[in-house]
């Protein structure tokens, strides 16, 4: 098990800065090999051969009022334009949730929702009334998409998660055996013969739209609440690479000079998903630990080519299993 170090000339810098470019420098040691720039794919266009709403639309609200990670203009557009291409109406979110802002929508996206600003992260996204507001709209027949990448994402949305019925694992998913071996990445995650749960969101509207693997890029798992249905299975050994916390890491740097030893913990996640479907009151609630698998971007790493993650990996369903989610949330089926 590899460990590391960090260190900081003097205890108040680290103090002062652990909340931030330390968190970021784990979650890219952990990360393995990836991205310190992600762009939406500007070369992704989408074809549906199908498109669910010709004449009236769904409504979908794409949340942008919580300092959220991903946007309909950026790294979101190519998830809004397969949307659009689908016919749905989408609208972008940027006032706090109440019963009148989500009184017009469908189906509302929260995507990599994030609380106070750069060191504060994990702070709560929503207040109170917000969560109220959105688990009441739920409850009386709203869908919601709720993306949660790990880490401080999750943290962020624990309160809403936690009302659902939600376990957010907060910690990468590494998966030794079930992987894209020409990426050398365990935590981009291959879900295909065995992993994918029985749902209609996974047999979609005929056997055209049936789901057969869908690839995922370095997300979290997650339970949801008793009658909640595994769309995408953690495979038995696949296991999570739990970090200290903040406050961990703080009494170890003050216990040490300045220097922090930071070992992971693996921690075996089997039973758990990264993708999870159930209902709530009358209304819908798909929950996935991964943001990069619904949407198309370009990942530039520090010392290596860019490439393609997302909605145009070759070989994966990720594009028809994002238009079934949406066709299940927005009750087309």
């Amino acid at each position: 098990m590899s460990t590391f170090i960090v260190r900081a000339a003097k205890l108040i810098v680290l103090a002062a800065t652990i909340a931030s470019p330390l968190s970021a420098q784990i979650q890219r040691i952990v990360r393995g090999p990836g991205a310190e720039q992600r762009d939406a794919d500007p070369a992704f266009k989408p074809v549906v051969a199908r498109p669910a709403y010709t004449t009236s639309k769904a409504r979908v609200l794409f949340d942008e009022a919580h300092l959220n990670r991903h946007t309909a203009d950026k790294t979101y557009r190519p998830f809004v334009d397969l949307l659009r291409a689908d016919g749905y109406d989408v609208n972008r979110g940027q006032a706090p949730f109440s019963a009148s802002t989500l009184a017009a929508s469908d189906v509302v996206v929260i995507a990599d929702a994030r609380g106070g600003v750069d060191d504060a992260v994990g702070d709560p996204a929503m207040t109170s009334a917000e969560v109220s507001a959105v688990t009441d709209w739920v409850n009386s027949g709203g869908s919601l998409l709720l993306i949660v990448d790990p880490g401080d994402y999750g943290s962020s949305v624990d309160a809403l998660a936690q009302k659902l019925g939600i376990k957010l694992s907060g910690a990468p998913l590494r998966d030794t055996m079930h992987y894209d071996k020409t990426r050398d990445n365990p935590g981009y995650v291959i879900f295909d013969a065995g992993l994918l749960g029985d749902h209609p969101i996974l047999r979609g509207r005929d056997a055209a739209e049936a789901i057969k693997s869908v690839e995922s890029f370095g997300g979290q798992s997650l339970r949801g609440p008793m009658g909640s249905v595994e769309l995408l299975e953690v495979a038995p050994g696949a296991l999570e690479l739990r970090m200290p916390t903040r406050a961990q890491i703080d009494s170890i740097a003050e216990a040490n000079n300045g220097e922090v030893r930071i070992r992971p913990q693996r921690v075996p996640v089997s039973g758990n998903a990264q993708a999870v479907a159930f209902t709530h009151g009358r209304g819908r609630v798909v929950v996935v630990g991964e943001s990069s698998m619904l949407t198309a971007l370009v990942l530039t790493p520090e010392d290596a080519a860019p490439y393609r993650v997302g909605l145009t990996t070759q070989g994966r369903d990720n594009q028809q299993f994002t238009l079934n989610v949406m066709h299940w949330l927005s009750k087309l089926y």
